[in-house]
């Protein structure tokens, strides 16, 4: 169980930084963004979000490498360390007014880096646990899972307290700084704890990826495609669904409504009550079938737009629970244990690249040209229709 606890711990620092970011992604829009609509800044902000889906597969390449033939834990607490460096670099951005176009430059960087830390611990730490565990693992996943919805909440938290105590001049130019700064703190302790000595070198680097064309993942990848598609299939319920649902809602709607961000810290709390139960339920009926009904509630969802009530937020939490509690294990379980982390990781954070930053722009792009939010509803009802023929074909 210690190993179940450090990969929570670790899930939650990593994705508290995340949500630091999306929660101030409206203010790092107005960075590149001359519009005073509030919509152009957060459209073009989820463009400077996008940045850190471009490295995601780089690094699921690298700690997927590391991962399957060095050490697993190793590479996760890398991961660690990497994101610790882009989180601090981050913080200390210089602002648009001092240093110009270097600023967005930098900040871009930055956020490269994040995204490539990122790419190794989605993959990396779930293969770990799965790996270190007998027995129940949906229900041990779902318990991790809970270290990122957390990691989510507790940013969130951290940003309002901000949002509500300090000017909104200070809001705007130090809260998120500090917000990113106190994830450092743990961070860096857990890296001092752990008593590992992080290297990592240009070749390092260009040995992992260079091995991806002569390794067993990358014949595997080339031999079974139809697998990859329908495990790309299932990893988009998870990456459209969240990034919709958890993202891109709660920004629109808390920009003209404050009450909306109260619904969404209650969203992220019914979440993380929901996955232990779910992952308990799914142990006991088997992955398939709770996929096969996540998939089926997205096509009913997909009906109901704008999802903005009270009772949208207990029916989504309810369906993500069942899609976090059943996926990693099955997408895992597809793969041989010697090229798991690297084909696992590598699929997904692909996905993450194309449903994960796409998702919110595009919402973002017809919302604004349509003044409609039916673009919601049709992604989701496509990303359900698509889960479920692959859950059939996969039969």
């Amino acid at each position: 169980m210690q190993k179940w606890h450090k990969g929570f711990i670790l899930n939650l620092i990593e994705w508290y930084d995340f949500a630091v970011f999306s929660s101030f992604v409206g203010i790092f829009g107005k960075i590149i963004c001359s519009q005073n609509s509030v919509n152009y800044q957060i459209f073009y902000g989820f463009i400077l979000m996008a940045m850190g889906f471009l490295s995601r597969p780089l690094g699921a390449l690298y700690f997927g490498y590391i991962s399957d033939t060095q050490n697993r834990e190793f590479a996760v607490i890398e991961t660690l360390y990497i994101m610790t460096i882009g989180t601090i670099c981050l913080a200390i951005t210089p602002t648009y007014n001092f240093i110009g176009l270097f600023s967005i430059l930098w900040f871009s960087i930055c956020r490269f880096v994040q995204g490539f830390a990122l790419g190794g611990n989605y993959g990396s730490v779930s293969v770990w646990l799965i790996n270190n565990l007998n027995k129940n693992l949906n229900f041990y996943m779902s318990c991790n899972q809970v270290g990122f919805v957390s990691g989510i909440l507790l940013g969130e938290i951290v940003v309002a307290i901000f949002k509500s105590y300090s000017s909104e001049f200070f809001f705007t130019n130090y809260a998120w700084r500090l917000c990113l700064l106190l994830s450092s703190i743990p961070s860096i302790y857990i890296l001092q704890q752990s008593g590992k000595s992080v290297k990592i070198t240009t070749s390092k680097f260009i040995d992992s990826i260079s091995s991806v064309y002569k390794s067993e993942a990358y014949i595997y990848i080339k031999n079974n495609p139809l697998k990859i598609l329908q495990c790309i299939s299932i990893i988009s319920l998870d990456m459209v669904g969240f990034y919709m649902w958890f993202i891109y809602i709660p920004q629109h709607n808390w920009s003209s409504n404050g009450d909306i961000f109260k619904l969404n810290i209650l969203h992220k709390l019914l979440l993380c009550l929901f996955l232990p139960i779910c992952g308990v339920i799914t142990d006991k009926i088997s992955n398939h079938i709770m996929l096969r009904c996540v998939a089926i509630s997205f096509i009913i969802m997909s009906i109901f737009t704008p999802w903005n009530s009270f009772y949208f937020s207990i029916i989504s939490a309810i369906i993500m629970a069942g899609c976090y509690s059943s996926m990693m294990v099955w997408i895992v379980k597809q793969f041989p244990s010697n090229i798991q982390s690297r084909v696992t990781g590598l699929i997904i954070n692909l996905t993450a690249l194309f449903c994960g930053s796409l998702t919110p722009i595009i919402s973002s792009y017809f919302t604004i040209q349509f003044q409609s939010n039916i673009s919601l509803g049709i992604i989701i009802g496509i990303t359900g229709i698509l889960a479920l023929l692959s859950l059939s074909k996969n039969e």
